[in-house]
């Protein structure tokens, strides 16, 4: 799964300045690596869970608080190729970058931004 996020390493200040970027899960030899990524698609972070681990925080509030040194608010899932860089680390394809939130929901259909709404509630 792909989430667009909010993230910041300002853990401790009262007013904080949030960030836009993804977090990208990928399962690899039983375990599933979450990765922290910037709006370029630079990973900041990444950490590794059991599938166990996983599902116990897939639809939780641990999703915001697992990344050591990061504070990170999911947004809504997204398509893994909405992360810039991330098909070219895959080797397939062109990069899609620079899509504004406008471009996006014209984008999406009703009943795909009703779904979105939803998967986001499920991890509020």
């Amino acid at each position: 799964a792909t989430y667009k996020v909010l993230y910041t390493q300002q853990l401790t200040k009262k007013a904080k300045t949030f960030q836009d970027g993804f977090v990208h899960a990928v399962q690899v030899h039983g375990t599933i690596t979450y990765r922290l990524l910037d709006d370029c698609g630079q990973q900041l972070t990444s950490t590794r869970l059991s599938p166990q681990q996983a599902k116990r925080i897939e639809g939780s509030d641990e999703l915001l608080s697992f990344w050591d040194g990061f504070l990170v608010q999911p947004d809504y899932i997204c398509d893994p190729n909405e992360v810039p860089g991330l098909k070219s680390r895959s080797g397939s394809g062109a990069l899609t970058t620079g899509k504004t939130e406008a471009s996006r929901a014209a984008a999406t259909g009703p009943a795909q931004q009703q779904r979105q709404q939803q998967q986001l509630q499920a991890l509020m």
